[in-house]
This record gives C-alpha cells, structure tokens and sequence, in this order.
C-alpha cells in the first residue's frame, strides 16, 4: 500500500508491524498512546501540512481512566484490523499470517 507521504514502508522495513484498514472512510481517530499513561489526541492529521499551516487542537492527557479508554479503543482497532481476520485471504493464507509467516511488505 503506497501512500503519498506515508511512512508505513520505511516502519514496515524497520521490523515494525503497521495495520491499517481496509474500508473506505471508516477510521477517522487522531491519538497516540505513550507507554500506557501519556494520550496525545485532538483534530491534528499528524501531517507536516496539517502541523505547519492548519489550524488544529491537540490534548495531552496523563488522566489514566481517560488513558484506559483509548486504550481499550486502541487494542479494538488493533485486532479488527489483524491481516489474519481479512475475509478476502485463504484459510492458507490466513494460516500463515497468524503464525506470523506473511510479508510484512505485502501490499494488500
């Protein structure tokens, strides 16, 4: 998956597993966690158009019930979008990407 001024490739090449979606228009959420005590959230795209010239409102937020709420949401997102659950790979396929045997460079 190619995207212009995505770091994805360069992540994916450090060893580090990268998993997006793969619907169109579905999500949409701005936050970081930091070692499960520090969220960062609020309209910012976290690009360097959106640093430099909009206009946009970050939080940083060291509450933990607050932290433990995105970071339920977090752990959601993060298995929803586990290649191993995509319903357009094989069984095979599926197989192979549990037990971590997949590509991290596949383009999906």
């Amino acid at each position: 998956m190619a995207l212009l001024g995505s770091q994805v490739g360069p992540l994916r090449r450090a060893g580090i597993q990268v998993r997006h979606d793969q619907e169109s228009g579905y999500m949409h959420h701005k936050f970081a966690i930091v070692d499960k005590k520090v969220l960062i959230t609020g309209s910012l795209n976290w690009t360097t158009q959106a640093i430099q010239n909009n206009r946009e409102n970050v939080l940083v937020v060291e509450d933990q019930d607050c932290v433990n709420i995105f970071l339920a949401e977090f752990e959601k997102i993060w298995e929803d979008y586990n290649p191993a659950n995509y319903t357009f790979f094989s069984e095979h396929e599926k197989q192979g990407l549990e037990k971590g045997k997949a590509n991290s460079g596949t383009k999906i």
